[in-house]
Formats: structure tokens, sequence, C-alpha cells
């Protein structure tokens, strides 16, 4: 049903508009409008002390997950890395001992990374040997690094060796099986086989020299690739033993006696949980050490956002109650002002954790009017606009901090236009809707001028089959009268829309060059306010040409069990997962990787394929693909290729595929040419560096039976006296036959152009790529 434009029915005459882009300034709450302490505050108790400086995900940021000590985590008391000063034999290679450094209260390791791109180990004894083995591992996946073997008497000698991941390595060393968060103490993969450290051998030239020294610098990886040095042994010809060094930079081990994590006992609330006090929620600046800069900004201050016209005032203590938490478990709270004064509209300084939030808004006025409208508060990682993003977040269970120096979590202004102008507001009651988030309020805001237009319903991604009808939607208030203009992104550019300037755009009969995103730019006397960019997706309607009982084989590398290469074509949304070509199953991910499918329907004529995304890691989803077609089953031509943005959205698995609901994307191509069998693969995916693997929930190949034009590359033949010269473009060779009921084709020696003669089995030509 289409959906009518809501404006203001109370608004300012034009004449009297003095001015033209409102300023929302912060409105004062009474403090009982505040009901729920979600904000930890700088001067609360951490229970846990990082007891590193630098760790294996997060280098000098010391973020994510490291290494721990044996010892340390309490309820696997046999997991970790042996202890400081131990001298053990690698796993996998028994005659390599090596020594862990004495003390893991101190710098333990060498750290080479984009950061701290260079190092040196000292040799504390300079000795002559035929080898030297690293004690080693890398975190983001393998790192190659660049080194220097420095000698006594003054030369060198230069080499390359590499760092493997963490994960899944090989030449272990030692299982950790298990690691800790670096800034709480959280543990990860224990007892799973992971995390390791290896050995890495170097063979030295000049085994008669002395070694003094061995400088490293960083040579191969990803950006947020990390190597880390942990011991050195020597061979002379026979077994490799410590050897005594010195160079180390970061403390990249929690020792076994560092403290644990804790719960923070600092709020009675939070973003993730509500009133169970649970999972993560916000702290004020200054309260993560590590990072002194995030969090939410201090009690009592204002915060402004970007374009400068919305101002907003925090609780004046985040000791006490600070917000005003609203979920299915707390449905209804009021916001009491403390003076009542008359408004245009007013602005929530609002968030929600778990999930976005509809609430209903009732606006009570001095004259016993009231207001009913519905806010939609957004989670609050993600959306856009904001007006903070945080940079962190801790959780209250065990004193971990979260998403520190990323660009979540967010705090968002919500806008809701006031009908009744004249009359002063005296509180808003607001009342959970629909939703499982926990939407909290944090400040109120208002303004009396004219109001540019407010989005009260942003317009929603819509996706349709060809030849429908389609309709993008949205609901705008402010002061009237408000025109409207839809524009379409062509080349990066957004154009405007023919006939586009209601507010909402209909198209009785959508056809696939439909396909794109839209924005609605709405303008009324106080300014232009543009929604959020929404897409239509129209679909084909072409089909599959696959079936799930069809002959399929995988491209690449190895595949779980569960999740093999028939589920490529299963038609649900079950994992197709392949490790790439690189044959390990660590991280970086190599392509190609893909598969090869016969139809059973014979020859047919592709023009499409579409995507559909799996149940997680979006790093995974192909961000490239190349399509190519066969007659014989072995020799391939390119029909297709190009890039791919595959959705964020999530398919879980075992799905009947349905383009309108489910993640995916749709690429469609000129093709007139039959095939018997196609090949499907993918170069990269989203996150070649930070990821092991490449993922989909499904491959269709959208096309029609029939044999189609025959495509290759054109002979052009030539007579000469000594019989006939062919030539053709784009390589390949050249085959010839006798007989076309019954061809024995005969491959002719050379490249183009040959010249042939016309007696024998030269009759008939072909050339097979």
């Amino acid at each position: 049903m289409k959906r009518k434009l809501i404006c203001s029915t109370a608004f300012l005459a034009l004449a009297a508009v003095t001015q033209l882009h409102a300023q929302f300034t912060p409105i004062q709450l009474t403090q009982s409008s505040y009901l729920q302490d979600v904000i930890v505050e700088r001067e609360a108790l951490r229970p846990f002390t990082a007891a590193t400086t630098a760790s294996m995900d997060g280098g000098t940021n010391n973020s994510g997950w490291t290494y721990y000590e044996i010892g340390y985590n309490i309820d696997a008391p046999t997991t970790g890395v042996p202890a400081a000063g131990t001298t053990f034999a690698s796993q996998d290679l028994p005659d390599h001992s090596f020594q862990m450094a004495a003390n893991y209260k101190a710098p333990n390791a060498l750290m080479i990374d984009q950061v701290s791109s260079n190092g040196t180990i000292i040799v504390t004894t300079p000795a002559a040997y035929s080898g030297v083995s690293l004690l080693i591992a890398a975190a983001n996946g393998s790192v190659g690094l660049n080194y220097t073997l420095q000698f006594s008497d003054g030369t060198f000698e230069n080499g390359t060796v590499t760092a493997p991941d963490w994960f899944g390595g090989s030449s272990t060393a030692v299982t950790a099986n298990g690691r800790a968060a670096a800034q709480a103490g959280t543990y990860a993969n224990v007892d799973s086989g992971n995390p390791r450290i290896y050995s890495a051998d170097i063979v030295v030239t000049n085994s008669s020299k002395l070694i003094r020294a061995i400088e490293f610098s960083f040579g191969t990886g990803g950006a947020n690739g990390r190597a880390a040095i942990f011991a050195v042994s020597g061979s002379t010809g026979g077994e490799f033993t410590p050897v005594a060094i010195s160079g180390f930079t970061q403390d990249v081990i929690i020792e076994a006696d560092a403290t644990h994590a804790g719960p923070v006992l600092a709020t009675d609330a939070t973003l993730d949980g509500g009133a169970n006090n649970t999972g993560a929620t916000f702290y004020e600046i200054g309260y993560n050490p590590y990072s002194p800069t995030t969090g939410v900004t201090r009690a009592g201050t204002t915060l402004t956002n970007t374009a400068g016209d919305h101002v907003y005032r925090m609780a004046t203590s985040f000791a006490t109650a600070n917000a005003v938490v609203i979920d299915s478990l707390t449905p209804t709270a009021t916001l009491t002002l403390a003076t009542p004064a008359a408004h245009s509209a007013l602005s929530v300084l609002a968030s929600s954790g778990g999930g976005a939030v509809t609430l209903t808004i009732d606006i009570t006025h001095a004259d016993s009017s009231v207001q009913t409208g519905t806010i939609v508060i957004p989670d609050w990682f993600n959306a856009v606009p904001y007006v903070l993003a945080t940079r962190g977040r801790v959780n209250v269970e065990n004193g971990a901090f979260e998403s520190v120096n990323t660009e979540n979590p967010r705090l968002y202004g919500v806008d809701i236009a006031v009908q009744n102008t004249t009359s002063p507001i005296t509180s808003i009651t607001l009342t959970h809707a629909s939703g499982g988030g926990h939407a909290t309020i944090f400040a109120l805001s208002g303004t009396a001028g004219a109001v540019k237009p407010i989005f009260e319903v942003q317009p929603a991604n819509v996706s349709v089959f060809e030849n429908t009808a389609a309709q993008i939607t949205a609901t705008v208030s402010g002061t009237a009268p408000i025109t409207f203009q839809w524009q379409r992104e062509v080349n990066g550019t957004y154009m405007n829309v023919a006939g586009g300037t209601g507010s909402t755009l209909d198209l009785s009969s959508a056809s696939v060059t439909n396909t794109g995103n839209y924005i609605l730019v709405a303008s009324n006397v106080a300014g232009s306010s543009t929604s959020l960019v929404t897409r239509l997706a129209v679909f084909s309607t072409q089909t599959d040409v696959t079936t799930p009982t069809d002959t399929v084989t995988s491209i690449g590398g190895n595949s779980p069990e569960n999740e093999p290469v028939a589920n490529a074509i299963d038609n649900t949304t079950s994992k197709y997962l392949n490790y790439g070509a690189d044959g390990d199953q660590a991280n970086p991910f190599v392509g190609p990787a893909g598969f090869e499918v016969t139809p059973a329907v014979g020859s047919t004529v592709v023009t499409g394929l579409r995507v559909y995304t799996a149940n997680d890691a979006d790093g995974r989803d192909p961000a490239d693909y190349k399509l190519e077609g066969s007659t014989d089953g072995q020799n391939y031509t390119v029909i297709s290729s190009g890039s791919l943005a595959l959705p964020s959205a999530r398919n879980a698995a075992a799905l009947e595929l349905d383009p309108l609901t489910q993640g995916v994307q749709e690429v469609l191509f000129s093709n007139t040419a039959g095939y018997t069998s196609y090949r499907v693969t993918f170069m990269n995916v989203k996150n070649n560096a930070g990821v092991n693997s490449m993922q989909i929930g499904e491959v269709e190949l959208l096309g029609v039976a029939g044999t189609g034009t025959p495509q290759g590359p054109r002979l052009q033949i030539t007579r000469t006296s000594g019989g006939v010269n062919i030539a053709w473009e784009g390589g390949g060779t050249l085959q010839a036959t006798t007989d076309l009921a019954n061809p024995n084709w005969a491959t002719v020696p050379g490249s183009s152009p040959v010249t042939v003669p016309t007696t024998g089995n030269y009759r008939f030509f072909r050339v097979v790529r």
C-alpha cells in the first residue's frame, strides 16, 4: 500500500520565519527522568590490568589476542606457552631446543610489523653456526621477514624467512592450546590445538664466521600482519641448542601471576543486556587506560554533531543514573522537562544495543494536547548518520575492552517534528513498540525555529522481479511546504529521476536496468535533508540451468566435510567453503577457488549469475568472479568476469533460495554462445589477508537451454601457391579433420598464421583454446 507523506499540521507562516537553519540546543531534564546507570565512569575500578606492551593481534596497540604463560588460565592450567626461562624441545623437531625469555614481565619477544618494521637480535657471545633456528610466529596471516646475519669481521649474509600464522602452520615447536585478550584476560581457543609457535631454520653459508647479530625487517604480509621472535637456537652440524640473545622489544606474553578478568561494578544496566546488566556498555572517556581518548564525552559536558546544528548535554554524573533504557522488560519511561518550553522539533541522543528498536512517542503539552508518533533508535553499531563514534565499549562481566579504536559503538541524534509549536512541552513518554534490542536515551535537545525536513521513516531497500511494480517510499515531516526529488546514482554521481518528485517513487513495471542506489532529497525554507541510500534490486526472471544432481567438482583447495562443493548448486543456502589454492588452512586466502559444473539439461546459454552469501564471516565473501564455458569439458572460454560487492546480510544454512529476501548479488551480461560445462572461479575475497577461505551460500547460473550462437576465433583463410594460409587471433591450437560426421581431429603444428596443404587430413579446421 502506498505510504502517505506526513507533514506538520501546524506550521509557522513563512514570513514569520527568522531562523532558516534550526539550532538544536540542550533541554534540561529533571533528575528523576534518568532511571538507569549505563555508562561506566572514568573513576570506576578496573578489574584487569594489562600485563603486556604489545599483542599478537594488535601489535603496539596491545589490543585483541596474545599468548599467555602456562599456569595463567586457572581453569586450564596446562595450556599456554612454556614458563619463563624454560628450555624445551620442539614438538615437531625434537633435535631443536629453545629457551624462553627469562622474565615475562619484561620484553620477551622481538616484534616486526609495518609499524615497527625492523629490529635486531644481539648474540651475547658471538659464535659460528652452520644453521640457526628461530622460535617464531605471526598473526593475521603469515609474514615474510628479510634477515641479515652480521658477522664479527664486518661481513654479512642476507636472506628471507617466513613466520607462519599462529593458527594452523607447520613445523610446530609449541602448541599453546589457548590465547588471552591482552586488555581483558579472557580466553579463547582453549584446548583447540591453536595457537602455535614454530621453528624456522636459516642455513648459514659462512659457517666458519662468528655471528654477532641478526637484523630483521618486514618483508611481506597483510597490513595487520606481524611476526614475533621469541628465541634463537644454533647448530654446528648436529642438534640445535639455545643461543643466549638480547634485543627483545615488546612484552607479548601474559605472565602466570598477572591479574584476571572480573566484573565491572559501576552500572545497573547495559546496552547489551538492559536491566540484566550483562554484556557490553559505554564507558566515559578516560576509563580505558590503553586508549584514553576513546569513550563517551565527559559527564555534564556538551556534544555537538558533525553538522554543528545539534548540541546535546550529557547527564551531570556517570556514577548515578545517567540514561533511560526502554526494551521489552522495561517498556516505558517518561522524560520530564525541568522548564517547559515551546519547540518546533525535538532530538533525542540515543543508541540501542542488540538491534534497532521502534518506540512510540507521546509528546504532552501544557495545554493538555498530546502528539503521538513513532521513532526508531538505531543499533549502536554501523548505522549512519551518527553524532559520535565512541571507539570502544567495555564488557561489565569481565572488564574486557571491545571494539577499541574502531568507528563503533555510536550515538545517534533522532529528530522529531513537533506539531503544536505554541504550547510548552512538559514531558515525553517513550514506549517500546518492537525490536529485541535495548533502546537507551541519554539526552534531549530542541529548537523553536523552522525545521529542515526530518526523515521519520527512511526509504528501505526494495527487491522485485522484473516486469513487476516497485515502490520506494519515505515518511518526512518538518516545516511545510516540503518538496521532493528522487535521485539515482550514475557513475558515482546522483542524478535526478524524471518524475520522481513525491515522497514515494513508483515504478509500474520495473526493469533490471532500474537496479541501483537511490536517495530522496527533501527541501523546505529551512534547507534540504537527504535520505540514507536505499537500493532497488530488480532481478531477472531467468531460471537456473543447474540442478542439485548435476556433476560438480571443486576448484582450489580442500573443503570441510559438511561444507562441500555440492552445496554450491544444491538450491539452498547451505555453505560451500574452499580453503584456496595454496593448499593450507592458514591466512591469507589464495585464489582461485570455485567449481566446475556440467548441467544435465545439455547445452545452455547463460547470461547471468546470482551469488548468495553464506552464514558467517563476510570477509570470506568473493570479491570478484570469472565465468567460463566449454563444449568439451576441457577447453574453456571466458564468458564474463568482474568485481563483486556482496551484501553484508548473512543467509542461514539450508534455506530455500529467495533472491527477494536473502543476501545475494545478481550479475547480468551479454552472451549468445551455448556451452555444456561451466567453470566459476573467485580469485579474491573481501579480506584476503584476514581469512583462510572462500565461502558462498549458492551460485545460480541464469539462462536457457539451447546451442546458442557459436563463438570463438574467426579464421582468416587465403590461398597460396603452397596450400592454404590460415590466421586467427587470441591464441589456441589449430586442428584439422577430413570428416565432420566422424571427426578425428589432428593437431596442426605451429601458431597463427600457418600454411597447410589441402590434402590428407587438412580439409576442415577449428581452433581449440
